[in-house]
């Protein structure tokens, strides 16, 4: 799975067409919005995302039919793309929702006909869409007939995501456009000056001086936090109470410009947290970022080891203000 920029108009085209037939022999109307949108995501797992929202918008439709789009917004500044899959089906009620989402979970099928599939379309598309960092919301109005949405980060700059995309192949270096970074750092310099690198870099920054408003955030890819925070939390704190508030994995690096205890360091490396030094340089930051997989959590055989980011005397180095010592 390799997240980068994705043109969104042509993946909903192809998979629309593939579904035509199928409307058509129903006597539904299958529409498309047409989109010239970009958004950071894995193509292939997307598409799979989106036939399967597709495919159980016809199979609980009986009349009427099924509309496919995307609808730009911004949530917390942010902006974001949402792929919609609207019908004028049966409906779900309020309390059965959540449920819809579980495998072999089939609210209009008592009878367990084959015909209608085994329930696990829907389950698939939560578990890929918790993979890629996007969000998954359903509004429905019994008798009136459902929409599907998938949140994902947006491309505003197509030139640049196309840029991005052509040096990541040319190079084999991982594109980070479009990258969700939650940014926790009191320094208003050393922040400023974070955030503006990793925009650079055609990341998506939402930061805070402590950790607090971040929870109704965008998805984040990943989590870069300050150890010395003010208040009464430390990084390692607040990490795992924006951790506990998302319903995915999120992986972290803590930064701090003080040797840090023996103690925090084994609280960390069990909690599948990085660490790192300060002052840490922009390439060491940015090979970070770019680094596969999910932490490692408690109990794991081999739990993640601190990250050791080192000096590279030719790169230009964050701030890291000597007065604060962290």
């Amino acid at each position: 799975m390799t997240l980068g920029p994705v043109a969104l108009g042509p993946l909903l085209e192809r998979v629309v067409a593939d579904f035509a037939d199928q409307a058509d022999l129903a006597g539904l109307r299958l529409r498309l919005r047409p989109t010239d949108a970009w958004v950071v995501s894995d193509g292939l797992h997307l598409e799979r995302i989106a036939r399967n929202l597709l495919s159980n918008a016809l199979r609980y439709t009986r009349e009427g039919g099924v509309l496919v789009g995307a609808r730009a917004r911004r949530v917390n500044g942010v902006p974001e793309m949402t792929l919609e899959v609207w019908d004028t089906g049966c409906g779900i009620a309020e309390a059965d929702r959540a449920r819809v989402f579980d495998e072999f979970v089939q609210l209009g099928n008592p009878e367990r006909q084959r015909a209608l599939g085994l329930g696990l379309g829907l389950s698939i598309v939560q578990r890929l869409a918790q993979r890629l960092g996007h969000r998954v919301e359903v509004r429905s109005r019994p008798g009136r007939g459902s929409c599907f949405a998938v949140s994902m980060a947006t491309v505003t700059d197509v030139r640049t995501a196309r840029s991005h995309a052509e040096q990541a192949r040319s190079t084999g270096i991982p594109s980070l456009t479009g990258l969700v970074v939650w940014l926790v750092e009191d320094d208003p310099d050393v922040r400023a000056a974070t955030a503006r690198l990793l925009e650079h870099w055609g990341c998506a920054v939402v930061s805070s001086t402590d950790g607090d408003g971040l929870a109704g955030s965008p998805t984040p890819s990943c989590l870069v936090c300050d150890w010395r925070l003010p208040g009464a939390r430390n990084g390692l704190e607040v990490i795992r109470a924006l951790r506990a508030a998302l319903p995915t994995p999120l992986r972290a690096l803590l930064i701090s410009g003080e040797a840090l205890p023996m103690e925090v360091l084994a609280e960390a490396r069990d909690a599948g947290i990085d660490v790192a030094r300060k002052p840490l340089t922009p390439a060491r930051l940015r090979a970070w970022l770019a680094s596969d997989g999910l932490p490692s959590l408690p109990g794991d055989a081999h739990p993640a080891a601190p990250f050791s980011p080192g000096r590279a005397p030719a790169d230009r180095v964050l701030p890291a203000p000597p007065a604060r010592g962290s």
